[in-house]
């Protein structure tokens, strides 16, 4: 008995393969005895008409011949020919006779007993016959071979209606095979169709529910519906879930108390860093007011830090949700290169671009931040009086954006861990604050979320990043 909800895919599986597979196996079963059958049935019907022609064959041979002894043995009076003549009767008679055992119907019983009749009286008459008078015989053999006539119209009558029979037997047959086939087909189909939904029904709703864990969405609760096992997974995945809502809680109210528990001291810190500087309690002297600075500077330098710790924590989230839609880059970069203008000028960096217009599939505020780390950096690390050079173009149906500048480059040894998280590679004396290591771990995992790549190029001076998208479209 088929179990309304089995104990795990692989059974329900199985079950559904033996019952499809039962079901063509019966229709194949029945097929097969229904055609067996009929395939003896009309040998046997063939088999039957051949004989009973070969019978009609023999009486009619058989007459035709005794006609001819009869009229021999009364011209001659030959007692070897009346020998012949009773052989050949005897052969008749048992022609006759099996004839009459497969009851060909009313009629053709009749015109067997009239023949038997018809002969008995030939026969009578030739061992009665002392004369050699042929006038007496004659009256009877044309009845004979008259009657014998009968038959052989009467058994290829027959004939025909057994070949008819076969062919309307055989046509109905064809008929309930069809029905059969196409009623037990269907059912072999609807039971394939009931068991390809209960077991793609639970497997999509385990990828939904993954799906829904993997977009970071963890209030609604999953149902898994199906075999015990996959039930089972469906609780784990719930678990999962509810683990997963407790540890972002956990980790987005860490960050928040984080935050505020270090700006507010933070913020003390540098209130009275400016105060001191501003001569607010006393005028300090030189040195008093260079360690002031250092004071502020370091100050900043830790709120910069908390932002981008901050920032790091929310965007390391957005890559989970697709929201991507076609974003003309070029635009793009040319806002980001306006926003840079004042430390551009005042570092005196010339930006040299060649942007063509080209569309990509993407979200164009995770678009703007790759970017905007990107130029970043370059600014960041480009002496004064120096070139950075951008460029956006199309490549084999590939969205390539170059950035590269005369800074001091990155060293072999730190080329494999610039994108790691919180790295920091060798500072080169320019007058910035420190960063926090951040800025190409965020950019590479937007790339990553816009289905894009990004990889440091060998440049004979400087550092040269280059960026690849899928292109949607160009513009001209």
């Amino acid at each position: 008995m088929l179990s309304l909800k089995p104990k795990s895919i692989f059974q329900l599986t199985i079950t559904g393969f033996m019952l499809v597979s039962g079901i063509l196996l019966i229709t194949l079963i029945i097929t097969a005895r229904q055609l067996n059958g009929l395939s003896e049935q009309s040998q046997q019907i063939i088999g039957e008409t051949f004989s009973t022609m070969q019978l009609s064959r023999t009486l009619t041979d058989q007459a035709s011949a005794m006609e001819r002894n009869a009229m021999q043995y009364m011209v001659v009076g030959d007692k070897e020919i009346l020998k012949v003549y009773v052989d050949r009767r005897n052969t008749f008679q048992e022609a006759v006779h099996a004839l009459a055992l497969l009851e060909l119907g009313a009629q053709m019983t009749d015109i067997i007993n009239a023949l038997i009749s018809n002969e008995s009286a030939i026969y009578e008459t030739l061992m009665k016959k002392t004369t050699r008078d042929v006038g007496e015989l004659q009256p009877f053999n044309p009845q004979l071979l008259a009657i014998t006539d009968q038959v052989s119209g009467q058994i290829n009558q027959w004939a025909s209606l057994q070949l008819s029979d076969i062919r309307q037997e055989t046509a109905e047959t064809q008929n309930i095979l069809k029905l059969q086939s196409v009623f037990l087909v269907s059912i072999a189909l609807f039971l394939a169709g009931v068991f390809t939904a209960l077991i793609t029904r639970p497997l999509l709703q385990i990828e939904k529910a993954i799906t829904e864990l993997g977009s970071g969405h963890y209030d609604k609760r999953f149902t898994i519906s199906g075999p015990t096992d996959l039930v089972k997974l469906g609780n784990l995945l719930n678990w999962l879930r509810v683990r997963l809502r407790k540890l972002e809680q956990h980790r987005s109210s860490f960050f928040r108390h984080v935050s505020h528990e270090l700006k507010t001291p933070l913020a003390a810190i540098g209130e009275s860093a400016a105060l001191l500087h501003d001569d607010v309690v006393g005028v300090l002297s030189k040195e008093q007011k260079k360690i002031i600075c250092i004071q502020r500077k370091h100050c900043q330098r830790l709120q910069v830090l908390i932002d981008d710790l901050l920032q790091y924590q929310l965007q390391s989230f957005s890559v989970l949700e697709d929201r991507r839609s076609p974003v003309r880059l070029d635009n793009v970069v040319e806002k980001v290169i306006a926003s840079h203008e004042l430390i551009i000028r005042s570092c005196k960096i010339n930006i040299v671009s060649k942007l063509n217009s080209v569309t990509v599939k993407g979200d164009a505020e995770q678009l703007r931040v790759i970017i905007d780390n990107l130029l970043t950096n370059a600014i960041k690390y480009s002496p004064g009086d120096s070139i950075v050079e951008i460029s956006l173009k199309l490549h084999d149906g590939r969205v390539l954006f170059d950035i590269s500048d005369e800074g001091p480059g990155i060293a072999l040894h730190e080329r494999d861990k610039i994108f790691s998280a919180f790295y920091q590679g060798a500072q080169h004396g320019k007058e910035f604050l420190k960063g926090s290591g951040l800025g190409l771990a965020i950019a590479r995992e937007y790339i990553l979320a816009n289905k894009g790549t990004i990889e440091l190029r060998e440049s004979v001076k400087g550092a040269h990043f280059q960026i690849s998208f899928q292109a949607e479209y160009t513009e001209i």
